[in-house]
Order: structure tokens, then sequence, then C-alpha cells
């Protein structure tokens, strides 16, 4: 935590950055809420692109006969879709 002179001397320094700078500073706010990046679409159709293409890739690696490693590509497909799950999850709530 910050003492009152710190939190004080903080808030001179950045009234002093906003004045000259107004511009970086508004680039550091849209760092602090990366909500305002763009819509969770993106993130959605990535995981599902990742998803099919694990599923494409489980097939061939059969058809190849490499058992094995179908099984950690399929393993990993079920991770993504977990993730992309909870990703939808909490966009949901965050709306």
């Amino acid at each position: 935590m910050l003492s009152d002179r710190e939190r004080a001397e903080l808030n001179e320094i950045q009234q002093q950055l906003h004045s000259e700078d107004p511009g970086l500073v508004r680039s550091f706010a849209a760092l602090e809420h990366p909500s305002t990046w763009g819509s969770g679409e993106l993130v959605s159709w990535t995981y599902t692109i990742l998803l099919m293409l694990a599923s494409v890739l489980v097939v061939v690696l059969l058809a190849m006969g490499l058992l094995p490693v179908a099984l950690v590509v399929m393993a990993t497909g079920v991770l993504i879709w977990e993730a992309g799950r909870r990703c939808g999850h909490s966009a949901r709530r965050e709306e």
C-alpha cells in the first residue's frame, strides 16, 4: 500500500503526464481494460478453428496408424474444447 504522500505524488505525476501526452494515457487505459480490444467473437472463433484442426489431424493420424500420437492430439483437442467452453462462459457473465 502507498502512503498518503506517495499517493499524492503519484496523482501529481499522473496529472502531469495526462496534460503533457493524453494519447499515451489513453493507450495505457486501453491496456488496463482488455475487453476494449475487441469482442469475444474472435477468441471463440480461434477455439473453434483449433478444435476443427485437431479433429482433422486425429483422423489423419489414425489413418496413418499412429494411435499414440492421435490420442495425444485428441487429448489436446479436449483441452481446447474445455478452454473454449470456459471462455464462452466468462464472456457471457461479463455481459
